[in-house]
Parts: C-alpha cells; sequence; structure tokens
C-alpha cells in the first residue's frame, strides 16, 4: 500500500556557512534529486537551522486523518522516504570524504506539510531513527487537532525531560478541553515511538495514565536535572509558536505540562 502513496517531496539543506562551498553543492543537490528535487543554501549566520534537511510535503498530503488505510500508507511511504534519505546521507559523506571535502554533520530533519508549522526530529548517530515517521504523522494529526492551540510555529522531537518551565500564558491559552483534542482525531496515542509497524491502537489503560501522571508529579516536584540541564525524552515535545512563547507537551498523556 505504501507504494500507492507519492506526495509532492521537495528537499532543503542548511549547511553551516564553513562547509558551504557556493557552485559545488550542485553534486549533493544532484545525488539527492534521487530521492526529490532539492536545493541546497548556506543557513544565514547565527542561524538555528544550520545542517537541518527539510522535507516539504505538498497539501496533497493533507488526507483524510480519520482514514486508518490512508494513514497508515502515508506512514509507511514516509518511512521509506527517510531511509532513502539516510542511506543519501551516508553517499554523499563518503564521497565527500573521497575529495577531502567536510562531511555533511545533519542534525536534525524537519517536516513541513505545505505552509505549515515545521515537525523537527533529531537525528541518532547520523540516521533518521526508524520511529521518526510514526511520530511525524502523529504531531500531524495533533495540528489538525489544534491539540496545541493555535499559530505553533515548530513542533521539535524529543524535547527536554519533565521538569523544565513553560510559558504559563500559553499553558492557559491551549487549556484542558483543547489538550484533549488529539482523541477526536481517530486513533489514539499509542506508546512512545509510534512506529509505523508497531502503532498501539488502544487507549492507555487507567494504570498507565496513572503511572505517567505519578512519574510527572515526581519529575516536577524534583525540579528537573542539576543546572537546567536538558535530558532528551521522546515523551515530551517542545512546542514553540509564532509570538516567541513556548510550551511542553506530554505525548502520552495529551496534555499541556504544567508550569511549575
Amino acid at each position: 500500500m505504501a507504494a500507492t502513496i507519492h506526495p509532492t517531496l521537495e528537499l532543503h539543506l542548511s549547511l553551516e556557512k564553513d562547509h558551504y562551498e557556493g557552485d559545488i553543492e550542485s553534486e549533493t543537490e544532484r545525488r539527492f534529486s534521487e530521492l526529490a528535487p532539492t536545493e541546497v543554501e548556506r543557513a544565514r549566520a547565527s542561524s538555528q537551522r544550520e545542517d537541518v534537511l527539510e522535507f516539504s510535503v505538498g497539501e496533497d498530503a493533507a488526507g483524510d486523518v480519520c482514514d486508518p488505510v490512508w494513514h497508515d500508507a502515508f506512514t509507511g511511504w514516509l518511512a521509506e522516504t527517510f531511509e532513502q534519505a539516510t542511506g543519501l546521507i551516508e553517499r554523499e559523506n563518503e564521497a565527500r570524504r573521497n575529495v577531502g571535502r567536510p562531511e555533511l554533520s545533519v542534525a536534525r530533519i524537519e517536516v513541513r506539510f505545505g505552509g505549515g508549522p515545521a515537525i523537527s526530529l533529531a537525528l541518532e548517530e547520523g540516521a533518521i531513527p526508524p520511529e521518526a515517521a510514526g511520530f511525524v504523522e502523529r504531531a500531524r494529526e495533533l495540528l489538525v487537532a489544534r491539540a496545541f492551540g493555535e499559530d505553533v510555529s515548530c513542533v521539535s522531537i524529543p524535547g527536554c525531560a519533565v521538569g523544565g518551565a513553560s510559558a504559563p500564558e500559553r499553558a492557559a491559552a491551549v487549556g484542558d478541553d483543547t489538550a484533549a483534542a488529539p482523541h477526536a482525531a481517530g486513533a489514539p496515542l499509542g506508546g512512545v515511538g509510534f512506529a509505523a509497524d508497531e502503532r498501539k491502537r488502544d487507549e492507555p489503560t487507567q494504570d498507565e495514565i496513572d503511572a505517567a501522571l505519578q512519574e510527572a508529579e515526581e519529575a516536577l516536584r524534583g525540579g528537573g536535572d542539576a543546572g537546567g540541564a536538558c535530558t532528551p525524552d521522546a515523551r515530551i515535545w517542545e512546542v514553540d509558536y509564532t509570538d516567541g512563547t513556548h510550551l511542553r507537551y506530554d505525548s502520552v498523556l495529551a496534555e499541556v505540562i504544567p508550569v511549575r
């Protein structure tokens, strides 16, 4: 089924300024164009988007999120696309090593549906993690359901472990009713990962919910990591807004993390 899903796709690779070599990047564009039309650009000074590979998926991918057949087919296509992209990164770096050029150090991917918010995921040891497609599709469902409120600019996965501060005005604006909205989008939240071939269809049990609540409360009471360090946690998603505010979202409990 996944082979029948072919949304419009473009790639945009933003390189660290010291690694961008102008016209020579046409070879990188050619290599990645095996997957989709590609543009390689130099990141602006002090940009937060250095070494980011963006997947720009067309509006034709905004199908019915409640249709499980379409959902699974699209997620499968996305997983295959990410796997091919990882292979292209490896091939590009091998070619660069052979001619003494700096290797790509892609740190994150971003997925955008049409002109919508970015869904940003960290790479693991230079590879797009296998659960990335499921995360992206679930984040898209939550965005459609307005689970994060309005004017979202980016959803980043993983976020920091429970315990850090969030913007109180944004948490209040989202509210309890909106935080529960994901369950109206069709399939309920599964376990951490949402892998394409292992998506959990049943809602969490009461024991699981109680355990998650206790874990969150203990983390909040503990005040997080010493020194404010961030411990990556795939369960926690960072949500940024166009007005510069920010919150953290518990993807298991489907709710905003309260401010301490």
